[in-house]
Formats: C-alpha cells, sequence, structure tokens
C-alpha cells in the first residue's frame, strides 16, 4: 500500500456520522468534505508539516462503536513554528477509522513536553 492510500485508509470514507465529519486546523481552516482529504494533506506535505502524537485520553461517546479522544499534539510546519495542542477528535472503533479530527484547540506552553506516543494500526 502506497503512503496515501496507507493515509487515505485511516479516515473513514463515509460522509457525516457514523462516517468522516470533518478535519480542522485553527481558525476553522480543513476539510469538512472527504473527497477533499487527500488534496488537504498534499498541500501540507509539500509544506513539510509534521505532526507528533505527545499524549492521548479517551472517553465513551454516544455513537456506537465509538470514543472520544483528546490529545496533545506537536506541530510543525515550513509555514508555522512549532507548537504544542490540545485537541479532539472521534474515532470509528468498529472500523478503526478517523471520523473527527479537531485542531482547533490552544496552544500549549512547550515546557516538559517531550515523552513521545506511538500508535499502531492492526490489520
Amino acid at each position: 500500500m502506497t503512503t496515501w492510500g496507507a493515509l487515505d485508509a485511516v479516515f473513514s470514507p463515509l460522509e457525516g456520522l457514523p462516517g468522516f465529519v470533518h478535519y480542522t486546523v485553527e481558525d476553522g481552516l480543513g476539510v469538512f468534505r472527504r473527497e477533499q482529504l487527500l488534496t488537504y494533506f498534499a498541500g501540507r506535505h509539500r509544506k513539510h508539516e509534521r505532526m507528533r502524537l505527545v499524549s492521548v485520553d479517551m472517553e465513551r461517546t454516544n455513537l456506537p462503536g465509538g470514543v472520544a479522544i483528546g490529545f496533545l499534539l506537536e506541530r510543525r510546519a515550513d509555514d508555522r513554528r512549532v507548537d504544542l495542542f490540545r485537541e479532539k477528535g472521534e474515532i470509528d472503533c468498529v472500523r478503526g477509522q478517523i471520523s473527527v479530527w479537531s485542531m482547533g484547540g490552544s496552544r500549549l506552553a512547550q515546557e516538559g513536553m517531550s515523552t513521545p506516543c506511538s500508535i499502531t494500526r492492526d490489520g
């Protein structure tokens, strides 16, 4: 599977709940239609955007088979400084895919935030 294919597989292919809802960043920018997702990522890739998941927590949601997540994320790119953000999202656990990824949260100070967290998806 190509890198783009692997990235595409992480996000729900469906529109609306329980499928893909949105992928947003600061100031409400981002993607609200599933077919625009890879184009958005290609643009961010050209800016050498990198993200590092620092921590994640989960809680139940009203969506059957879903889980709400809160995460701390380090984000960097050519067109932005390195920042830490407290963010949120939603995972469809039945399909093992992301429904909501929202990075419009608050910036945090970086002191003491160097513990990496890795998440892998099987199968």
